[in-house]
C-alpha cells in the first residue's frame, strides 16, 4: 500500500517542497488583496514549470498551427506554469476552501489561464495554470 499523503497534499507535492521554501525565502510572502479587490497589479517574482523555477517560458512551445489557413492557435499541450507574484487577488486553497481561478495578465501581453490557487509554506500564494498568449518572464509586471 502506498504511503498516504496528509490532508490538501496532492502526491509528488514533497518533490518540490525543497523549492518552494527557497523561492520563499528569497522572495518573501505574498500579500492577499482580495477581501477588498478583485483585481491587483504586482511584481511578477517567479516562475516555476516541471518542478524547477523557470527564467521565461518560450512561446513557440504553446502555439501550434492548424486549420487549413496556416493560421496559428494556442494549443491545448500549452506549458504548465506556476506565477508567484508579491501581491494577488487570488485567494490559496486553505482551511478546505478551493483556491481561486481566472487570469493573470503580464505588461508584455501575457496570459496565463490560473486554474487553481494553493499556499505553500504558509504565505507563498501559488498560481497555478497554462499559457494562452505570450511569454512571460520573473521580475515584470502583471495584473491578476
Amino acid at each position: 500500500m502506498p504511503p498516504l499523503e496528509p490532508p490538501g497534499r496532492a502526491p509528488g507535492d514533497a518533490a518540490t517542497d525543497g523549492l518552494w521554501f527557497d523561492l520563499r525565502q528569497r522572495v518573501g510572502a505574498s500579500e492577499f488583496f482580495g477581501y477588498a479587490t478583485e483585481a491587483a497589479e504586482g511584481q511578477i517574482a517567479s516562475l516555476v514549470s516541471n518542478g524547477a523555477e523557470i527564467d521565461a517560458i518560450d512561446a513557440a512551445d504553446a502555439i501550434g498551427v492548424t486549420g487549413e489557413g496556416g493560421g496559428e492557435e494556442r494549443s491545448a499541450g500549452a506549458p504548465e506554469i506556476s506565477v508567484i507574484v508579491n501581491q494577488t487577488p487570488f485567494y490559496g486553497e486553505s482551511g478546505g476552501q478551493m483556491g481561486d481561478a481566472g487570469q493573470m495578465l503580464s505588461v508584455d501581453g501575457a496570459v496565463v489561464e490560473i486554474t487553481d490557487t494553493q499556499k505553500r509554506v504558509g504565505d507563498l500564494v501559488v498560481h497555478s495554470g497554462r499559457l494562452r498568449e505570450g511569454p512571460p518572464g520573473g521580475g515584470g509586471r502583471g495584473c491578476a
